[in-house]
């Protein structure tokens, strides 16, 4: 399992690709984001993006073996494809639960 992390934004050039390498899983790769991700026009991303706020994805972007997922903010498409094929490791729930607090907790105030 991969984690990528930033504090803010992600955002691809027009016609970016993401490869990976020395047997590297689609599924088993995350892209944290502080606010938001955006992929440009043609941009071919594998992976999960798991971003604080919103995801656009332009024209043709497409996201292989992967999701997004946005917190407070839309997932935006335009003309897009997304390939949820493959089945993350076992690893991979253990890193959800790891990211989960620090992304999806909501605090109450307590008066």
């Amino acid at each position: 399992v991969f984690i990528f992390q930033t504090n803010s934004s992600l955002t691809t050039g027009t016609g970016s690709t993401v490869l990976l390498t020395n047997g590297a899983q689609e599924c088993n790769i995350y892209w944290q984001v502080g606010s938001s991700a955006t992929l440009g026009t043609g941009t071919a991303f594998q992976g999960n993006i798991l971003a604080m706020a919103s995801i656009t994805l332009n024209t043709n972007a497409s996201i292989v073996d992967g999701r997004a997922l946005a917190r407070t903010g839309a997932v935006t498409l335009d003309s897009n494809n997304i390939v949820a094929g493959c089945i993350p490791s076992p690893g991979a729930a253990a890193v959800l639960l790891l990211l989960g607090p620090c992304t999806m907790v909501r605090r109450r105030r307590v008066n």
